[in-house]
């Protein structure tokens, strides 16, 4: 991985318009803060209506009470950044939740136990609500948007969506189709829509859900995390960085790598010098038919 270093200069936010989902704690909340402090308008929803306004009235920015995997919920979200400020400039899909417990694939599990249908709210705000933040998202940043405008998608994965560590498979599928679909669109929206597309990855970051699972476990063993301050300075500079696309930073101990850039660098050597060549073969003739 390549060492990424992060610039703290976000004057380039001020005046500009971000729309967020979950900004009402941990991660969410501490970008609204930082944007609003850096002079941006920020227009923000999550389903806690108290944590919400409370955020809402600290820092001046827009809440709305939404349901980030409930599609006309976050449409609400881009119509009133519209509404109220004339333009969206950037985008961060924020909102994620946690592994359902018990465990989807508990060893208790038995014949009749497994008749149980799962939870699948996993899915539903991790993909599905990215996948319409996305979608909806690709045509706000557009609108009364000059050539020479810098817009951006920011989608928050996580670590676990590249290592699956073994007690979380519903969320690390999650989030492997989170930094799947960020790959997807950072190859076409820079192209099709002038829209740059990275993605965040953080290891471990203090907030309320990993107070309650495995932050006590990293303090014990002296183990880098994050703050969620942390992750809305990498977010804020991948916002201001003009020119910036397809990044995937892992952030860990408030340190970032980009871990795409040696991945592409190093095709050939994990998926082989003959698919490596096919795959550039096919996007030399994709390019030159576009």
């Amino acid at each position: 991985m390549s060492f990424t270093k992060i610039s703290k200069d976000l004057s380039s936010l001020k005046g500009k318009t971000l729309v967020i989902t979950g900004g009402a704690s941990g991660i969410g909340a501490a970008i609204v803060r930082l944007a609003s402090k850096s002079g941006a308008h920020v227009v923000f929803g999550d389903l806690n209506e108290v944590l919400g306004r409370r955020v809402a009235v600290e820092t001046g920015a827009t809440y709305l009470n939404s349901n980030a995997a409930e599609y006309l919920d976050i449409l609400k979200l881009f119509q009133e950044a519209h509404k109220r400020f004339g333009a969206v400039d950037h985008a961060v899909s924020n909102a994620g939740i946690y592994e359902p417990k018990p465990d989807p694939f508990d060893v208790a599990l038995d014949l009749e136990s497994v008749k149980e249908v799962p939870s699948t709210t996993v899915f539903d705000v991790n993909v599905r609500g990215t996948a319409y933040f996305s979608r909806i998202a690709s045509v706000y940043l557009r609108q009364n948007a000059a050539a020479a405008d810098d817009k951006s998608l920011i989608l928050i994965s996580s670590v676990s969506g590249v290592i699956c560590p073994p007690d979380t498979p519903f969320y690390n599928t999650s989030k492997s189709a989170v930094t799947g679909l960020a790959r997807t669109l950072a190859q076409s929206l820079p192209a099709s829509h002038n829209i740059r597309v990275n993605t965040v990855c953080p290891s471990l970051t203090r907030t309320p859900l990993a107070s309650v699972h495995m932050l006590p476990f990293y303090e014990k063993h002296n183990i880098p995390f994050n703050e969620a301050s942390d992750i809305a300075d990498v977010v804020l500079f991948l916002a201001c960085a003009r020119g910036c696309n397809r990044k995937i930073l892992w952030v860990e101990g408030a340190t970032s790598w980009d871990i795409e850039e040696e991945l592409l660098k190093l095709m050939p050597q994990w998926i082989g010098e003959g698919p490596a060549k096919l795959i550039e073969n096919i996007e030399r003739i994709n390019a030159s038919e576009l």
